[in-house]
């Protein structure tokens, strides 16, 4: 009998001695690094999950990333180190963070928190709002199309990895959005605006006005001004919820000192109810599309380029007549007893009804006929009569900030003879 090496039996090569290094490379002795062996598997990705582990979670290891990443836990979630002066000491301005099966981000030069951002989204879709910068990271809200978020930090942008191109950007009060997956084959999520600006499109009937701005948030707190139907207001901060699902909104808008009338208007601040839907109410603002520019010129748009959309109110109908609004460019004035037929007819119109201009207005046997859409019909309806020496009045008064705009030429008058 003689003594067995133990070596030679459970390590017949003879490398339980060698050191272990992460980064060795070494063909003919068939030795990878663990570095290594991870870069190839990032030449290969996208790599699909065998049926058997398809629904399941990867696992997220900081230190498995290739040497040359610094990597850091909290980046990876979603979260940005707070402390001394001293944590940013040798970083880059542009340092981003790494995300396994992603890439390595860096910020966006000039992204400015601060900014306002539109959801723009070529399909109407939702922009989701995540706790944390990853994808899988729980969901805090939905951003619908046209609304707006406030961005809260640096934008990044992916500059290696599959997720190359791919923007995210932390927004207010919380959260993180995804600005743009085009490079992905996603679409552009998010676009800059100047100010969020929102029109009052509820309509209470009542001549004292349509909105209530209150001093804070709560329902109860003071109210300080009132607005009507068509008005513009900015939105001056991210949008709150109440506990029954009220959606609450901080304006900025335009008003003037009833003892100086003649001072130009001064913003002031107070929110207003955007959206009452999920208690039943219905929805009070909807946010302005930045292309679109409400503008109070004096003369009529019947030529010309069509800019922008006009608001108008009806008026002067009488109680025994009515205004229709059809699907073809006639004329059914209500003084002149035509009666639309049923297949064209839309709906009647009744004094108080806010409208949108959304095209040019014509000329059809002695009437001026616009294109009009309010809720969700759209058709044409007549305005008033072609000759303005005629003495019949107009149905329609075109409204600027809530305001009809004879009240508002008056009132300038009235200032300007002032100051004389």
């Amino acid at each position: 009998w003689a003594p067995v090496d133990p070596l030679s039996v459970n390590d017949p090569w003879g490398i339980d001695d060698t050191p272990f290094d992460t980064g060795i490379f070494n063909l003919e002795e068939q030795q990878y690094g663990r570095a290594w062996m991870l870069q190839v598997r990032q030449i290969m990705l996208p790599i699909e999950k065998p049926e058997e582990v398809a629904n399941l979670k990867f696992l997220i290891c900081p230190s498995a990333a290739p040497p040359e990443e610094e990597v850091d836990r909290d980046r990876i979630r979603g979260r940005d180190r707070k402390g001394g002066k001293g944590n940013q000491k040798g970083q880059s301005q542009n340092a981003g963070r790494f995300i396994p099966e992603m890439g390595r981000t860096e910020i966006v030069p000039r992204s400015q928190r601060g900014t306002w951002w539109r959801n723009c989204c070529r399909d109407r879709g939702e922009v989701i709002v995540r706790e944390q910068f990853l994808l899988t990271s729980e969901e805090v809200c939905r951003v619908p199309f046209g609304q707006y978020v406030l961005q809260a930090g640096p934008l990044e942008v992916f500059v290696t990895g599959p997720a190359e191109g791919l923007q995210r950007m932390p927004v207010q009060p919380r959260g993180w959005a995804t600005v743009d997956a085009t490079s992905v084959g996603g679409p552009l999520y998010l676009e800059k605006v100047k100010s969020p600006r929102w029109q009052v499109v509820f309509s209470s009937g009542s001549s004292k006005g349509d909105i209530v701005v209150r001093k804070g948030v709560s329902l109860d707190s003071e109210e300080v001004a009132v607005l009507t139907c068509g008005a513009v207001v900015e939105q001056a901060a991210p949008l709150e919820h109440t506990e029954d699902g009220i959606v609450r909104m901080p304006i900025l808008f335009e008003g003037r000192q009833p003892s100086q009338p003649s001072n130009p208007p001064k913003s002031k601040m107070g929110w207003v109810t955007c959206d009452a839907t999920s208690q039943g109410g219905p929805k009070f603002f909807e946010p302005v599309d930045p292309e679109q520019r409400p503008k109070a010129k004096e003369q009529d748009q019947e030529e010309g380029h069509w800019e922008t959309n006009r608001i108008w109110r009806v008026t002067n109908v009488q109680e025994n007549e009515q205004l229709a609004l059809v699907k073809k460019c006639e004329p059914f004035a209500p003084s002149s007893g035509k009666i639309p037929p049923s297949e064209i007819l839309v709906r009647h119109l009744v004094n108080g009804d806010i409208v949108t201009q959304v095209g040019h207005s014509k000329k059809v046997r002695g009437y001026m006929v616009m294109p009009v859409k309010i809720d969700s019909d759209e058709g044409w309806v007549v305005r008033r009569l072609v000759d303005r020496s005629r003495d019949h009045p107009a149905w329609f008064e075109e409204m600027i900030n809530g305001e009809p705009r004879e009240k508002r030429r008056h009132r300038k008058s009235d200032s300007k003879e002032h100051e004389d």
